[in-house]
């Protein structure tokens, strides 16, 4: 399961850190982690999934091909 860090945060139960912008995977051996993570989605902490572009625009590239 994959997951993304909206806000920086420290957690205690597990010792750890989690930075805002990465994404982490909690493989299926990670039980500990797995059954925090429906919690910190409802707690605004995490979002499922991993990062997502910010880039903006329409996706067109313009042809300028022999224009001087």
């Amino acid at each position: 399961m994959r997951f993304t860090v909206i806000d920086n945060f420290f957690c205690e139960e597990l010792g750890s850190e989690y930075v805002a912008g990465l994404s982490y995977e909690a493989r299926e051996e990670d039980v500990a982690l797995r059954a925090l993570i429906p919690r910190w989605i409802e707690e605004g902490k995490v979002r499922e999934g991993g990062p997502r572009s910010e880039v903006m625009g329409s996706g067109d590239v313009a042809d300028n091909a022999g224009e001087k």
